[in-house]
């Protein structure tokens, strides 16, 4: 069976891709690594993290050529290279790594628009709810800042193949827009960048496309990918739900939920001041500057929350512990902390998702806590990754969306397989998404 294969820059990004094929009925998992892909045999869509988004071009490239080698061992046929919505790490690299291991006439279709979360592509500019992506908050993103919002201009700078651009005027017909992309080919273009508003205008493009017969590597999100598989005869357009509200009294449920917030933005901070507020949460303020200090500090604080996550999580009034390093505190400079501490450049984060996933293992696996844990929800890709790969995850078995880009999955592998998670980017929500996500985690429970 041809299969997709799907490589992603991060881990939040396996799941945003993998959960909106899940959701058309197509059979997908997300994985940590090729060295495990336990299951992979099963699956439509096999999507796999190459962990390349803060990294090098040299570096960030081999990963993602390593990752394709994977997926064409498991049978994969179509491939997409998934990029972030807010376009950071080295997308042009990354893709000229796997245009450079594909057949030499495959075309990359850039279609890079979120309709749901009002993620769209017009003139080639990248609009995050009706502001342009450079004066948004990823613009200061401590790892990954994003200074181009001309998404052909930002190709060009970091891809050695030439990019050609197609606007709105032509998406309008299909006439005009097989027109346009055939031009392009001609014109030698490797990479074509497509504006797009809605769901309609990606279904559009995926459906000429597909006609023309092209091989074609889809570069986007995950919503193009989505309606390119429904063309090539995978899952069912019909089977696609809108995410709905499953509100239950989590006072009067059974078990407790571990939310690990390793994402110190702005947008995460509101949704835990929020969650925290409730009755039935307690916060566990983690001093992250003490998990990036290995040598002298780490361990005391770590030591010290695994003792007092434990005494909250046996009490009966708690539901939820939030594990958390920014929601209290102030944010760190992590490149100034690096100097002080006399760390590589990201190792300051790094050490902090250490800290945080080390925390979260000794607690889960402590015999009075770990029958008691039906779900974990999780902020951020990096903390997501170093979490669930302690508590010796394979990957995760994609089911549903929470809400656009906030998503439900089951762990694959390890002594929590079939526990319940939920992964989300740092930027992504509103205040009363930790509210929702943590309702969504005690009703499925219910539910089994």
């Amino acid at each position: 069976m041809d299969k997709i294969g799907i490589i992603t820059d991060d881990m939040t990004g396996t799941m945003t891709c993998g959960v909106l094929l899940a959701k058309t009925g197509i059979k997908a998992c997300s994985y940590f690594s090729q060295n495990n892909l336990s299951g992979a045999e099963e699956q439509e869509a096999i999507i796999l993290s190459a962990n390349s988004r803060s990294l090098g071009k040299n570096e960030a490239k081999e990963n993602v050529k390593a990752a394709y080698k994977a997926l064409v061992q498991y049978g994969a046929k179509y491939f997409t290279k998934r990029i972030d919505t807010t376009f950071r790490g080295g997308i042009g690299y990354e893709v000229d790594a796997l245009l450079e291991e594909l057949p030499e006439d495959t075309i990359a279709i850039m279609a890079a628009t979120m309709p749901d979360t009002k993620r769209i592509v017009v003139g080639g500019y990248s609009i995050i709810d009706g502001v342009i992506l450079t004066e948004t908050g990823v613009a200061r993103d401590i790892l990954t800042p994003v200074s181009q919002a001309h998404i052909p201009t930002l190709m060009r700078s970091q891809s050695k193949y030439k990019v050609g651009e197609i606007t709105l005027n032509a998406i309008i017909s299909d006439q005009n827009l097989r027109t346009a992309l055939e031009r392009c080919r001609l014109e030698g273009n490797k990479i074509i960048v497509v504006d797009a508003i809605t769901t309609e205008h990606l279904e559009k493009i995926a459906k000429i496309v597909h006609e023309l017969e092209w091989n074609v590597v889809c570069v986007d999100p995950g919503a193009f990918t989505q309606q390119l598989a429904l063309c090539r005869g995978f899952g069912n357009k019909e089977n696609i739900n809108k995410d709905s509200d499953c509100m239950v009294d989590v006072t009067k449920c059974a078990g407790k939920v571990i939310v690990v917030a390793g994402s110190a933005t702005d947008v995460t901070k509101e949704q835990l001041k929020r969650l925290t507020s409730e009755d039935y949460v307690v916060d566990l303020s983690i001093q992250a500057e003490n998990l990036i200090d290995k040598k002298e500090k780490s361990d005391m604080e770590i030591q010290s929350a695994v003792l007092k996550g434990d005494s909250i999580l046996q009490k009966d009034t708690c539901k939820v512990l939030v594990i958390e390093t920014a929601a209290t505190g102030c944010r760190l400079n992590l490149k100034e902390k690096e100097r002080e501490y006399g760390l590589a450049s990201g190792q300051g984060s790094s050490n902090i998702n250490d800290g945080l996933g080390n925390i979260v293992h000794q607690i889960a696996f402590n015999p009075e806590n770990k029958d008691q844990i039906i779900g974990i929800y999780m902020t951020g890709g990096d903390t997501l990754v170093t979490v669930l790969k302690t508590l010796g995850a394979a990957g995760i078995r994609l089911i549903d969306t929470v809400q656009p880009q906030t998503n439900l999955g089951v762990i694959i592998g390890g002594e929590f397989e079939g526990i319940k998670i939920v992964g989300k980017g740092g930027l992504i929500g509103k205040e009363g998404t930790a509210i929702k996500v943590i309702n969504r985690l005690f009703y499925e429970t219910r539910q089994n």
